[in-house]
């Protein structure tokens, strides 16, 4: 809660500022990366509404370094990841690359999880 109240409390100092300032030079407009998140006026967390970065020419699988055809990308951290080394979240199905995969070894045998569902699986 302090944490939280903090985070605020800087976010409106500096909101305070830039209202100050007339000149849009001086108030650069950043854009939000791809995956990036927000504090919301809710005080909620808000993933950014951008989807894909702008591709120019081939990109390369971040496991194996091959080149990404469908340019599919983890659910997670958002890298770029081939056919072959995409994994399959046995709960909610979502692809994810083998850096946010986590084997689980229950009583149906080890199952792949993304790294959000995973904490409800062991």
């Amino acid at each position: 809660e302090r944490t939280k109240k903090l985070l605020f409390s800087g976010a409106k100092a500096i909101m305070g500022n830039q209202n100050k300032n007339t000149n849009p030079e001086e108030n650069p407009v950043h854009e939000l990366l791809m995956g990036q998140t927000t504090i919301g006026q809710d005080g909620k967390l808000h993933r950014s509404s951008r989807t894909s970065q702008p591709v120019e020419g081939s990109i390369a699988c971040s496991s194996c370094v091959r080149s990404v055809g469908e340019k599919e990308a983890c659910k997670q951290c958002e890298r770029y990841i081939c056919r072959n080394c995409s994994k399959s979240c046995g709960c909610c199905s979502a692809i994810t690359c083998s850096n946010c995969t986590v084997l689980v070894d229950g009583d149906l045998g080890e199952r792949e999880f993304c790294t959000a569902c995973s904490v409800y699986e062991v």
